[in-house]
């Protein structure tokens, strides 16, 4: 039963190989030789499978539950491995959460009153810290507001300067003024300070025209 189960799991991994292999342009690569050749392996590993068990139990009933058991693990194979990812996040998610608060409460306590006119939404940025840690890399986010006005850089600096020390990476997310095509949607600047503080390896914002993103990077 349990090298059925082998067989079942070797399956899926050679079938995603298989499909990602044949270079149709989307998310694969075009390595089809090596595509059809796992495939052919597969399918040569599960019919030995099935003979040797043929050979050693002197019966066909043998192959019919076999068949069965490999399907049944080749279907669930990919949903047990999500699942167990996601029982793996929650767990590393309830570990950090008592530092993830205790870290949130520094910022209502000494953070806020220092970054004026920026607005700290620790309600958002605790529910999604927990939400995506392990996911995005174990980082503590800082969910930043600015309702009026075209952010500065001195008001980066405030924010960068206020930050108490972490030991994991703090992602900072700013959102400000609307643009005028689309009142809807927010200028944002997206940013990475390492638990050294020596700086930011990361930065991503739709604010073209003031280059802030230039201005962090230079920032030692």
């Amino acid at each position: 039963m349990l090298s059925a189960i082998g067989i079942g799991v070797g399956c899926i991994y050679s079938f995603l190989f298989f499909i990602f292999n044949l270079g149709n342009g989307l998310l694969s690569y075009d390595n089809k030789p090596a595509a059809f050749g796992v495939a052919a392996l597969a399918v040569v590993c599960t019919v030995v499978f099935l003979l040797l068990g043929r050979l050693i139990y002197d019966s066909y009933s043998y192959i019919g539950p076999s068949i069965v058991i490999i399907v049944v693990a080749a279907i669930l194979t990919l949903p047990v491995i999500e699942g167990g990812y996601r029982v793996m996040n929650t767990y590393k998610a309830h570990r950090a959460k008592p530092y993830v608060e205790s870290y949130i409460r520094d910022l209502n306590a000494s953070f806020v009153e220092k970054i004026a006119p920026l607005e700290f939404d620790d309600k958002e940025s605790k529910a999604e810290t927990l939400l995506y840690w392990s996911n995005n890399g174990n980082d503590i986010w800082i969910k930043l507001r600015k309702r009026e006005g075209t952010l500065t850089f001195e008001e980066l600096n405030k924010v960068i300067n206020a930050l108490p020390q972490a030991k994991y990476t703090v992602r900072v997310f700013i959102y400000y003024k609307s643009f005028k095509e689309y009142p809807n949607d927010q200028y944002s600047i997206d940013f990475a300070i390492h638990n050294n503080q020596t700086g930011t390896s990361y930065c991503n914002s739709n604010d073209y025209e003031n280059n802030l993103c230039d201005y962090i990077r230079g920032i030692k």
